[in-house]
């Protein structure tokens, strides 16, 4: 099955699914003054829990000492991708959704903290500046219905972005301890201590299994949208030092799009490399400390392999504010959080057809 998000109990397999892309949300602001305001997301699409109940993505208050300068208080989106400020708003991107090989590294919705956004000119280019510093809970589906909770704390980042003409771009740094939910794998950890006397290398493995790890994003992009040609480029690294189910990965890619009044097709390819280095070879495969192997093997086994993505689209803009589109997936996906395995292996190639209608209001 394909998952278009981790939260994802269920996906998309041999039959057509609504589940995966169906969505719809609403935002409100509050501005008593030029200084002052509040704004408020909330979207409805499946959850965790198997239900559409609404949730609230945005949630926060703003503090505008200049015109150039606001501070933002309450839950928001950290701009690692061009798209996350308006990821769930797939109007405003040419795909169904923006490439999972990259857009997958950072499964986390958004951060419960402080920002600050400062914006200028330099010359004919208009550079804007923000730092964040928040926290974040939330949950992955890793296999069925086995969910795993995570926590990132004491996160903080910068992004730097810049605007010229037809031309865009940015860069993107982000820093968090990650902590896990996963007793299996501490007990794991005590396992392999409790037989360091029979089997050195297990005691050293063990030392080197926890549930908490540094997580680190980095992240660069550049745009270009010119009167018919639209062209946009993205890479980005992933670095956890934890290697559980989650690897160290590198990612990118390449989306452009030619407009025909109201018809633009695309194209993108993407593509991630995994980065981690995990040796599960040389354990016992025999005697007694098999079953250590083979449930270090289950654990650890899943981490990403590389993976890769080519996709052909077509969108038709029915109206101002109303979108069809259509497009056709060749997955290699490796070992991606985004699909479920259910105990099964995973195909070397998948096949995804996708048809989406977008509107705003």
């Amino acid at each position: 099955m394909f998952r278009s998000r981790v939260a994802l109990p269920t996906g998309a397999g041999e039959n057509w699914s609504f589940e995966n892309d169906s969505k719809i949300g609403t935002q409100l602001s509050y501005a008593p003054s030029d200084t002052f305001s509040a704004t408020i997301q909330a979207l409805a699409e499946l959850n965790s829990d198997d239900t559409y109940s609404p949730s609230i993505e945005w949630a926060y208050l703003t503090y505008r000492p200049r015109e150039n300068l606001k501070f933002r208080l309450g839950r928001t989106v950290f701009p690692t991708f061009t798209a996350s400020d308006y990821s769930n708003v797939d109007f405003a991107f040419l795909p169904v959704r923006m490439p999972h090989d990259v857009y997958s590294l950072v499964p986390f919705p958004g951060l419960d903290g402080i920002d600050v956004i400062f914006n200028t000119d330099a010359g004919k280019t208009y550079l804007t500046i923000q730092a964040l510093a928040g926290q974040r809970d939330f949950n992955i589906y890793n296999n069925g219905i086995e969910r795993t909770a995570y926590e990132l704390k004491d996160s903080y980042g910068l992004r730097f972005s810049w605007r010229s003409g037809e031309w865009s771009g940015g860069a993107g740094y982000l820093q968090g301890t990650m902590r896990v939910d996963a007793p299996d794998v501490l007990a794991l950890a005590d396992a392999l201590s409790s037989v360091a006397g029979t089997y050195p290398e297990f005691g050293v493995l063990a030392d080197e299994i926890s549930n908490v790890g540094k997580l680190i994003i980095r992240s660069v992009d550049v745009h270009y949208t010119g009167y018919r040609f639209s062209f946009s480029a993205e890479y980005v690294q992933r670095r956890w030092n934890i290697n559980m189910n989650v690897s160290d990965t590198d990612a990118y890619y390449i989306l452009g799009g030619y407009n025909f009044g109201k018809w633009t097709p695309y194209a993108f390819y993407s593509d991630s490399q995994n980065k981690s280095e995990l040796p599960l070879s040389g354990y016992p495969a025999a005697g007694p400390l098999a079953p250590l192997t083979a449930t270090l093997t289950s654990l650890f086994g899943p981490i990403a392999t590389d993976g890769s993505t080519r996709c052909i689209g077509l969108r038709y803009d029915i109206l101002e504010n109303l979108a069809i589109k259509t497009q056709f997936e060749r997955i290699e996906p490796g070992g991606s959080l985004y699909l479920q395995k259910n105990g099964q292996p995973v195909p070397q190639h998948i096949n995804l057809y996708s048809v989406a209608l977008s509107f705003v209001y």
